[in-house]
């Protein structure tokens, strides 16, 4: 990693001088962003009961695949999700392991029957059994039912990471 140090009044590059000293660093990660389509229009015509109800369903479905996967959830941000894998833990087949938690997430709230009809398979062999969804209630209604979409997207790439920004 090549870190930009500024030292009385100069700006230097070093990839080394502060990169250890902030514990910084760089690996290959993947992440995966979660939104809900059209969540801002619908939010406004909803009770704050349904509202609720909705975005419970909603982030606990993303938080159960993504731990499953053993992956990390970096954000949330009203209706959008940023989730990690390879960082700050390692893992192997990061990126399949995304790709399934977004397939998972993706499956439940496609779901004609509901989300409490779907399971999140987590992935194959080495890992954990295959959980159900978080919630079991047949009656749960799913992302359509809602009146919103659901979009997804993975990527992975090298990233920095460590204490940027601050020195404590």
């Amino acid at each position: 990693a090549t870190v930009g140090v500024v030292e009385r009044g100069s700006a230097t590059t070093d990839p080394t001088l502060e990169s250890r000293a902030l514990g910084l660093g760089s690996r290959m990660c993947t992440v995966a962003c979660f939104d809900l389509a059209g969540f801002h229009a619908r939010a406004q015509s909803l009770s704050l009961d349904q509202l609720k109800e909705m975005h419970h369903r909603y982030i606990a479905t993303i938080h159960e695949a993504v731990v499953v996967g053993m992956g990390l959830i970096d954000k949330v941000v009203g209706d959008r999700v940023l989730a990690i894998w390879n960082l700050p833990r390692r893992c192997a087949r990061a990126e399949f392991r995304a790709v399934q938690a977004a397939l998972a997430v993706t499956r439940v709230w496609s779901s004609t029957e509901g989300p409490g009809t779907a399971t999140l398979d987590g992935p194959p062999t080495e890992d954990p059994e295959p959980c159900s969804a978080p919630f079991s209630d047949p009656s749960t209604r799913s992302a359509m039912e809602f009146g919103v979409g659901l979009r997804v997207g993975v990527a992975s790439g090298m990233a920095i990471f460590g204490n940027m920004g601050s020195d404590v």
